[in-house]
């Protein structure tokens, strides 16, 4: 129970990188069934994932950037594809009232992000706009980044 309370802490504070090691279990919490390698690229932990032929690649968004929900600075997990597509993205962390927070979990919020190419018009969720909106910077601003860092792993 300390352990996870210890984790949570260090994944939630901001402007510090999470290091390797809360990266690979959240990640392996995210992510079950996949082989999962952490490394640094340019300053950022990235898991390499891999299960069969698949791989993804799985950050959190504090090592990137924290724009300002709400409440604070929500922490997302995102999952990218080779072509550096958002697979999914999960709220790891965030300081906002869990009812809003569910309230963007059940929406479907999240899932548009897998067609987002950058450019469209993202639809935020109402009683949690600001919140949203800040998810939808973040998401972007660290798909942004990727698209740098992606092809330096292979």
């Amino acid at each position: 129970m300390i352990w996870g309370l210890l984790i949570v802490f260090l994944v939630a504070k901001t402007g510090v990188p999470a290091n390797r090691k809360i990266l690979d279990k959240v990640a392996r919490n995210y992510l079950p069934g996949y082989h999962i390698e952490c490394q640094t690229i340019e300053s950022a932990n990235i898991a390499i994932c891999k299960k069969d032929e698949i791989i993804r690649y799985f950050v959190l968004s504090r090592d990137f950037c924290t724009h300002r929900g709400f409440n604070g600075t929500s922490n997302l997990g995102i999952l990218f594809k080779e072509d550096c597509s958002v697979d999914q993205v999960w709220i790891v962390t965030s300081p906002d009232t869990r009812q809003y927070v569910n309230r963007i979990k059940q929406s479907g919020f999240l899932q548009q992000f897998k067609a987002d190419d950058g450019k469209m018009k993202l639809i935020t969720v109402t009683g949690a706009t600001i919140t949203s909106q800040a998810m939808i910077s973040t998401v972007r601003d660290v798909r942004n980044a990727m698209l740098d860092i992606i092809p330096k792993i292979h």
